[in-house]
């Protein structure tokens, strides 16, 4: 690996930042103290480049390393373990990145995880090429200028997230870290993978809106419905794509029953991560994972802002749907039927009553508060009229979505726009 034609590619989009930027590599061994407070003093952001191996420079970066990015090639395979011991500030808190590189034609030698564990790496973020958009989205991850976005649960209402990327795709607002809970994580793994707003709009429509998933209905012993359906169409959409493989770095959250917390899933098989987050408790069995039973994540993290800010240090765009100002019909829950009754009246494809009653009950418990101060742009959709369940109000909530982001933006005057303004003229010039 060319460490020092890396370093001196990602300083240029550092600087066209109007950040000050030094490369060092070990030539600087054996210089005084003072030579490195000097080059902190003078820049924003020193790099300090070092091969892997038992040599006083290395150690020495080491030790001096506010985070350590290791550099790998994703046609190798890593010894174990990677890294030598260190009792460095960066090693000890896990600051450390797999930055895997790409390059066209050639075939991963091994899984990501396995780098990822060998190096004992905290996030993992892909390099394809050398110049472009990877690039971009590295320097401004150094820089702490990187952009997340955090997607709620909320059910149908969910669809309007959509809409939301699409206005932040047409204003030239970077994505770098997506997450979410529950079908806001059904959305955020859509950004992740790639899809395009067209590919977006064409498979949650069909997994979604075309048929529910959720009318496989049964008697219940632990779900209202088998979820063979839904089991179905993650495999259709997401089919075997592993977490730390995605395009961009991503998590979901679900409820881990277990042990009474939430869990964050960053690494592993992307449609398990994503059947555990929106297995609502009673209507959706259970995702079993290591004999751990896991629910919604929208059960105790239904707006996972937190962990955003924990996975990265810049700017968070967070999108909250869940409150639906509506709630239930009473006249639903007076003088119910039994179970004949109402399949006799109202066919099998009909959500009984206890669907939406078990939804709210699952959800109500939700701060619309919570974890809202740790945002940059934050927005609501009212969506009045659309409930959790309103699968076909697929247009008027994607619609919702786009006005109210597109209006966010228009009125938003920090630091956020100075990163879109950024990147809109870097898209421009390449």
């Amino acid at each position: 690996i060319d460490l020092k034609q890396r370093a001196r590619v990602i300083s240029e989009d550092l600087k066209a930042m109007g950040l000050r930027v030094a490369i060092v590599g070990e030539e600087a061994v054996g210089m005084p103290a003072t030579y490195f407070d000097e080059l902190e003093l003078r820049n924003d952001i020193v790099l300090l480049l070092s091969t892997l191996g038992d040599t006083p420079w290395f150690k020495m970066t080491q030790r001096h390393s506010d985070r350590i990015w290791l550099l790998a090639r994703s046609d190798a395979r890593p010894s174990i373990p990677l890294l030598p011991d260190d009792p460095s500030p960066a090693r000890q808190f896990r600051l450390v990145d797999l930055i895997l590189l790409h390059h066209d034609g050639e075939r991963n030698a091994t899984r990501t995880l396995e780098w990822k564990y060998a190096a004992d790496a905290a996030r993992v973020l892909h390099w394809h090429g050398m110049e472009g958009d990877d690039c971009r989205r590295l320097a401004r991850t150094m820089a702490g200028r990187s952009v997340g976005l955090v997607l709620s649960g909320g059910g149908a209402r969910a669809y309007a997230h959509i809409g939301v990327i699409r206005a932040l795709r047409e204003a030239n607002c970077p994505l770098d870290f997506v997450g979410g809970a529950s079908m806001g994580a059904i959305v955020a793994a859509g950004v992740a993978c790639g899809w395009d707003d067209a590919e977006m709009d064409r498979r949650i429509r069909k997994a979604f809106v075309e048929s529910n998933p959720l009318s496989d209905y049964r008697l219940p012993v632990v779900g209202l419905v088998k979820g063979h359906k839904v089991d179905a169409r993650l495999k259709e959409h997401y089919d075997d794509a592993m977490i730390e493989d995605l395009k961009l770095p991503f998590f979901a959250v679900s409820t881990n029953l277990t042990q009474g917390t939430f869990q964050v899933h960053n690494e592993g098989l992307l449609r398990e991560a994503l059947r555990a987050t929106i297995s609502l408790p009673g209507i959706l069995p259970p995702f079993v994972s290591q004999k751990q039973v896991l629910v919604d994540g929208a059960v105790l993290n239904n707006f996972p802002v937190d962990v955003m800010r924990d996975m990265h240090r810049g700017r968070i765009i967070g999108v909250d749907v869940a409150v639906a100002p509506e709630g239930l019909l009473a006249d639903d829950f007076i003088n119910p039927p039994g179970f004949l009754g109402w399949t006799l009246k109202h066919g099998f494809k009909s959500a009984p009553p206890i669907a939406n009653l078990l939804m709210r009950a699952a959800t109500v418990s939700i701060d619309p508060n919570k974890h809202r101060a740790l945002t940059d742009i934050l927005i609501a959709p009212a969506m009045k009229g659309i409930e959790l369940r309103d699968w076909k109000e697929y247009d008027a909530a994607v619609e919702a979505g786009y006005n109210d982001m597109r209006q966010a933006l228009a009125d938003h005057r920090g630091p956020l726009s100075q990163i879109i303004r950024g990147n809109a003229e870097a898209a421009e010039a390449a």
